[in-house]
């Protein structure tokens, strides 16, 4: 959809999804108004504040939402809405490339009736949801699927995955791949590990390397989650710590800028400014931020303007602008790099289309997208491309528009902030990655106890009930460990035993919750039972970790993972993919 417009009662007023701050929405909302008769309040949803939920949801997708709210709740008020809605209809077009009053610099309407592009179709499943696209020497890389792979813009054929042999770099295997960066000079990429592994790899040889980060930055307990490069320094973002590293070769590495926690998504840099894209948090929009790439101190900050952005990177040639994917990746800006201020600003018609980045070439630009490529404007006696479907069984992060309706394990208890506490995030005492979120408190700071009761998200089947659980040994927890650090990852059998006192219910169509962790089961949950939405089926606990052979108070919390398939939630998703997607999936 375009367009949704919503009734409720009782306000006699129009209400904008967004508070306004949606080009679309606030057009649309300026229509009805015009057309029904019904105010059109300034300050919008704060006069009224039970109301938007619905509107405001689908403006953070990009889709222009406003809501009616009917004189009282007895008349449908019909004639006038149906004014409303013709007066709509009538205006799509209008709606739909309206902007804000204040937006900066021009608008590019892409797809369908907009500016035409030249679009290569490379079959579905090829690369269902590239990750940080750059181009270099002409061939095109990315991570997809947590691998690298690369391929020729313009060339029909499909990408082809770069790896070292037997996956292996050093004999540390590669786990899953999230961010990479390419060097200035062209010779090599770097790219980061979700296990926390860092590693170079040089694409004109395909030779691999390790950088043992540990040592760099004599630092434990980091999340890498974004990497750039300039032809100074590489530049690391530990979400962890809220700091952004810069190592330079021969060197250690040294944090040059604070951040808040869990915040940073993006970074990019030119050599003498370092920008650092910020996710929105409560009361927070979100950012862009310029650093000095040396010294850590603050240049500008762009909040206004932004939604929900994803991804950043900058033009490599001198003087080229930043961009930043937004609006539920179907809008890019093109920022002055001195200033911030919008210079273009890319808009995506067409609602099948989402982006994942992009990258110059020559004076056009590539726009990456699932499956597909996109360049802008389109060339002139050069068709695109249609290859086949690929044959490779491979997670559509798009089937996750099919989980809807869940409600958070524990009652009142919301996603936490941190986002090594979230889904793919690294576990170094074991060598491996986390495939679930953990809950250890509600909003007030109270902490959950072994009595605090887990609850089934949706209704489902028990599969899986360790109603004879024993947790290990202490010797027996040594040797897991210590075979984790031979291997270099997590054999699933000792993840399962780490994972301590189970419980499993299975909602159908390949969607499986499990919940770990547990001190106890509850009473009557077996295999085979059916088990109702909210239906209490365990009890918060520690079973499993090392901490619970050494203090059995300590690391209480719930482990909750919900499985498609073979995949976890938020498996080859971006760390703020996933938070997002957590958050449409349950109702917290």
């Amino acid at each position: 959809a375009h367009v949704v417009v919503s009734y409720h009662s009782y306000a006699g007023a129009v209400f904008a999804g967004g508070c306004g701050t949606h080009g679309p929405t606030l057009r649309l909302a300026q229509i009805l108004a015009q057309a029904t008769g019904y105010d059109l309040p300034a300050e919008g949803w704060t006069a009224y504040p039970t109301t938007g939920g619905l509107a405001d949801y689908l403006t953070d997708l990009g889709v222009a939402a406003a809501e009616i709210e009917l004189t009282d709740r007895k008349h449908t008020e019909f004639e006038r809405n149906l004014r409303g809605v013709l007066a709509v209809l009538t205006d799509v077009e209008d709606i739909v490339t309206a902007r804000l009053p204040d937006a900066g610099g021009q608008a590019h309407w892409l797809g369908l009736d907009g500016e035409a592009w030249t679009a290569s179709y490379y079959g579905s499943g090829t690369f269902p949801h590239p990750l940080s696209p750059v181009v270099m020497d002409g061939t095109l890389y990315f991570v997809d699927g947590g691998q690298l792979k690369a391929l020729l813009p313009g060339v029909a054929e499909p990408p082809r995955t770069i790896a070292p042999p037997a996956g292996k770099v050093d004999g540390t295997p590669i786990q899953e791949l999230l961010d990479l960066a390419a060097l200035p000079d062209g010779s090599a990429l770097i790219l980061l590990d979700r296990d926390g592994e860092v590693y170079r790899c040089a694409p004109g040889t395909d030779r691999w390397t390790q950088e043992d980060w540990t040592a760099l930055a004599r630092t434990g307990g980091y999340y890498l989650t974004a990497v750039a490069a300039d032809r100074r320094a590489i530049y690391f973002l530990d979400t962890n710590s809220g700091r952004i590293w810069r190592y330079v070769p021969d060197e250690e590495a040294r944090a040059i800028v604070e951040i808040p926690r869990s915040r940073g998504i993006d970074l990019a840099a030119d050599g003498r400014n370092l920008y650092v894209l910020w996710r929105e948090i409560a009361n927070e929009r979100p950012a862009i931020v310029q650093f000095d790439a040396t010294t850590g101190e603050q240049g500008w900050i762009v909040k206004k303007g932004l939604d929900y952005p994803t991804a950043l990177w900058l033009d490599p040639r001198p003087g080229g602008p930043l961009y930043v994917l937004d609006s539920n990746d179907r809008r890019v800006l093109a920022l002055a790099r001195d200033t911030g201020d919008v210079l273009d600003e890319y808009l995506v018609l067409d609602r099948e289309v989402t982006l994942r980045g992009g990258w110059p070439l020559d004076d056009r630009l590539l726009f990456v997208a699932p499956n597909a490529l996109y360049l802008y404007p389109a060339v002139e006696g050069t068709p695109g491309f249609t290859l086949p479907d690929s044959a490779v069984n491979t997670f559509d992060p798009a089937d996750l528009e099919y989980l809807r309706g869940f409600i958070s394990p524990i009652a009142g208890i919301v996603l936490p902030e941190r986002e090594n506490s979230l889904p793919g995030a690294p576990r170094h005492y074991r060598h491996g990655v986390h495939q679930g979120f953990d809950l250890y408190a509600w909003p007030d700071g109270t902490q959950v106890t072994t009595s605090t009761e887990v609850r089934a998200v949706r209704d489902g089947v028990v599969i899986r009930a360790d109603w004879d659980y024993e947790n290990p040994s202490k010797s027996q927890m040594d040797e897991w460990l210590a075979k984790c650090r031979q291997l270099g990852y997590t054999p699933e059998e000792i993840l399962d035993h780490l994972r301590g006192r189970q419980v499993w219910l299975d909602h159908g169509n390949g969607i499986v919750t499990r919940y770990a962790h547990l001190s106890a089961i509850a009473e009557g949950v077996e295999a085979g039972q059916e088990v109702q939405q909210g239906q209490v089926i365990g009890y918060v606990g520690n079973s499993g970790t090392p901490e619970s052979l050494y203090n059995p108070d300590a690391e209480i919390h719930l482990h909750f993972e919900i499985r498609i398939g073979e995949h976890y939630l938020g498996q080859y998703l971006s760390p703020v993919e996933a938070r997002r997607w957590l958050n449409r999936v349950i109702r917290w």
